[in-house]
Order: C-alpha cells, then sequence, then structure tokens
C-alpha cells in the first residue's frame, strides 16, 4: 500500500495496489479539526461571558482569522426587554500596541458568511485598543476577527448586559467631549458601570 500527498499535509491519497482495482480513500487527519475549534469559538452569552480567541491562518484568504458566536435568550423572557448586550473586543496584555491598529473587527448576523468575507466597509479598528457595540439581547451575532501582516496572539471577546437608560446616558455624555477623548471616556466609564454591575 502506498501512501501520496494530494493537496496539503492534513490531507493524503491512499492506493491498494495489492488487488486488481486500486482502492482510493482521503483521509483528513485531526489536525485539520483541531484547527478549526481554534477559528470557530463555541461562543459566549451572558452565563459564559468572556472567550479568549487565537486567529489562526486561513489559506483561502491569507489571513488570521476568527470567530465568536454571541448568542442572545428567547423572546419569551421579558425581563430582558430593556436591556441590550455591550460586545466587547481587547487584544492580549502581551501584544505589543504598535499591533492593534492592524486589528480588524466585523460584527453581524450573517452565520453564512465566510472567515474574513466580511464587506470592506463592514470592518472596524480598534480604537485605543478597545472596540465595543451593542446588540439586542433577543439576537444571535458573530464577532469576526482578522490580524493584518506579521500579527499574532490572543483577543478577548465578552458580553455584558447593561439598562438601556445607562446607554442613553452614556451617549448624551459623549456627545459633550472632544472628538480625541470620547472613545476613553466611554471606555472608562463602561468599565465601571460593568464592575459596579457586578458587584451589586
Amino acid at each position: 500500500m502506498g501512501y501520496k500527498p494530494i493537496g496539503s499535509r492534513d490531507t493524503f491519497h491512499i492506493s491498494d495496489r495489492t488487488g486488481p482495482f486500486k482502492l482510493k480513500t482521503e483521509i483528513v487527519t485531526s489536525s485539520h479539526r483541531l484547527r478549526q475549534k481554534f477559528v470557530f469559538s463555541s461562543g459566549i452569552d451572558v452565563g459564559n461571558p468572556r472567550v479568549h480567541v487565537t486567529p489562526v491562518f486561513m489559506n483561502g484568504v491569507s489571513e488570521f482569522c476568527g470567530r465568536v458566536p454571541v448568542s442572545g435568550v428567547s423572546r419569551l423572557k421579558l425581563q430582558h426587554y430593556a436591556s441590550a448586550y455591550n460586545v466587547t473586543l481587547v487584544p492580549s496584555v502581551l501584544m505589543p500596541k504598535k499591533w492593534h491598529s492592524k486589528i480588524q473587527v466585523c460584527f453581524h448576523g450573517n452565520s453564512s458568511v465566510g472567515l474574513c468575507q466580511c464587506e470592506k466597509d463592514d470592518w472596524r479598528s480598534l480604537q485605543d485598543g478597545f472596540w465595543s457595540s451593542f446588540m439586542s439581547p433577543y439576537e444571535r451575532k458573530y464577532v469576526d476577527v482578522k490580524f493584518g501582516d506579521k500579527v499574532t496572539g490572543s483577543v478577548t471577546v465578552g458580553v455584558d448586559e447593561v439598562l438601556a437608560v445607562v446607554l442613553i446616558l452614556l451617549f448624551q455624555a459623549r456627545k459633550l467631549l472632544p472628538t480625541g477623548r470620547k472613545n476613553t471616556f466611554y471606555f472608562g466609564i463602561m468599565v465601571s458601570v460593568l464592575g459596579a454591575d457586578l458587584f451589586v
């Protein structure tokens, strides 16, 4: 029996030359499934609000990519009606700050979109080493992250539930600040609010 690679180190072509016919079979090793485990996180929700993601290199797009599903709750749970989910992404503390500008995030609700396949205008860069967005607690959305040239490491994706009245106050206060200080203010206030909520 002979073994011959047919396209990648994860796939092999096997030929049985002992019989009158050649038996051809493809075997995909567990390394491919292991890679998929790192690319697709099991997801987060308010009961499991944090996950560390290490994007991996994708041959099809020649970029480092990862995805985290963010799950909401059933619409029958009316107690969540006056709240929203705050979804955040921050780089690992081990990642040099000069790499932060090469991290991009796409927040969407279409599970059929391939990794790193969001439209160009849908990608967002980190601001002051931080990305954040909001979603309804009754939705299911996806955080796609991709790393630019030579960037390696991990990011932390999280979700927290916040009351709508808190969001209104934050947005109103943010309008009063100079443009350059809005993101820093927002990040500081949000961390304080979420910390207080956890304490209570």
